[in-house]
C-alpha cells in the first residue's frame, strides 16, 4: 500500500473489498474535508450491480462523479474510486 495523509493533504492509494465499507466511508469522510466548493470525487465503476457500487451510491451520490471504467480516458480529477469488481 503506498498512502500517506495529513490534514492538507490525501496522497497514494488504497485497496478496499466489499467487507471494509466502513473504511471506504471514512476515508471518503476525509477527502470531503479537502474538496474546494463544487469538486466532486470520481468514482469509476466496471459493474453497477456490485453492493459497493450500489452502497456509495447511496451514501454518497450527490459527492460522486460517476463514470463506467470504460469512459475514464481522458478525466481529470484530484481523487478517484475505482472499483474493479
Amino acid at each position: 500500500m503506498h498512502y500517506w495523509e495529513d490534514d492538507k493533504e490525501i496522497r497514494g492509494f488504497k485497496v478496499y473489498n466489499d467487507k471494509d465499507f466502513d473504511q471506504v466511508v471514512e476515508s471518503i469522510n476525509k477527502i470531503k474535508k479537502l474538496l474546494k466548493p463544487d469538486e466532486k470525487i470520481g468514482f469509476l465503476y466496471a459493474d453497477e450491480s456490485v453492493s459497493m457500487h450500489k452502497r456509495l451510491q447511496e451514501k454518497f451520490g450527490d459527492l460522486l462523479d460517476v463514470k463506467k471504467i470504460d469512459d475514464a480516458q481522458g478525466l481529470e480529477g484530484k481523487y478517484y474510486i475505482i472499483d474493479i469488481n
